[in-house]
């Protein structure tokens, strides 16, 4: 089953009133395939098993803990990307493929946004 994901990026930043604060960076979307429930579990109990004991550790230290395993799980993650369609609203830069998304610097955000959904879960949270 396939999920359609409009990233944060995607939408416009509001202040505590509403009020727009800044446009939305990019416009689009970004469709992935759902894990499956054994695939889900593997990648929660990988990667909680590595944040344990980063409580312990000093700010720098779980700062680059945490990059390091963002940057694992946007590998393991890639071949779930099935479709992208995203621009860039500064430049009108389009990103049509997980290629271009892994290469594109600014959207960076949009891959490590999947990727805490496949530890943190899909389901929307009410």
């Amino acid at each position: 089953m396939d999920l359609v994901i409009k990233p944060t990026i995607c939408e416009e930043q509001k202040d505590a009133a509403g009020t727009v604060i800044a446009p939305a960076a990019f416009s689009g979307t970004v469709t992935i395939k759902l894990p499956t429930m054994p695939e889900s579990y593997r990648f929660k109990a990988k990667y909680g098993r590595r944040s344990v004991g980063l409580d312990t550790k000093s700010e720098a230290d779980v700062a680059m803990a945490s990059l390091e395993m963002i940057a694992d799980i946007s590998e393991e993650i890639k071949p779930f990307f099935t479709k992208v369609e995203l621009t860039d609203v500064g430049n009108g830069k389009q990103i049509a493929s997980v290629d271009e998304l892994y290469s594109y610097e600014p959207a960076f955000s949009v891959i490590a946004e999947v990727a805490m959904k496949f530890i943190q879960g899909f389901a929307e949270k009410n």
